[in-house]
């Protein structure tokens, strides 16, 4: 987590003479009790993440005046099974890494705009804190954070809890 901060730090031009450093960690918070779509996405805006706008809705009559009281166009997300596999689905993530190219690709690339380093440093920030102010969960992640000029927006935010055991082994190990 330092280093991927560090590095968008550094892309947004921060050093530590800038005043950029890294705050500490703080203190292990109130125990997640659930760890489904819609309280992983409250606890990380309470966090400071930023959402799109979102209403539950657990009818199909509530999802339509949901979307007519939000506004056109709206995107559902079906909550429940945690994975795809769950509801006989695949579920598969791609990836590769080459640090070179993630730099162009922030700060202007193909005559592309810059994009807001600095939201996408806080948002990094603000999720590393909130881990490890929470350490019953064993996964924390927002993927994707939309990036733009103007700032950063988590689309989607999923929170694993670690077994109960795990947990308390890891608290009472901490100094």
């Amino acid at each position: 987590m330092t280093s991927a901060v560090d590095v968008v730090a550094r892309l947004a031009g921060l050093t530590e003479r800038d005043g950029w450093n890294l705050p500490e960690l703080p203190p292990p918070q109130n125990p997640l009790a659930d760890g489904d779509y819609w309280a992983a996405r409250e606890a990380l805006a309470e966090a400071g993440l930023t959402f799109p706008e979102a209403i539950l809705a657990c009818a199909c009559g509530q999802a339509v005046a949901a979307a007519v009281e939000i506004g056109f166009p709206v995107a559902f997300k079906a909550l429940g099974a945690l994975h795809k596999t769950d509801a006989g689905g695949v579920e598969l993530i791609l990836g590769c890494r080459r640090d070179p190219r993630f730099g162009p690709l922030l700060v202007g690339f193909r005559n592309k705009l810059p994009l807001c380093l600095e939201a996408t440093a806080r948002a990094a920030a603000l999720l590393g804190a909130f881990a490890a102010a929470h350490p019953e969960d064993e996964k924390v992640e927002v993927n994707p954070l939309l990036v733009t000029r103007d700032g950063a927006m988590a689309l989607d935010a999923r929170i694993v809890l670690a077994p109960a055991a795990e947990t308390a082994e890891w608290l009472e190990s901490d100094p």
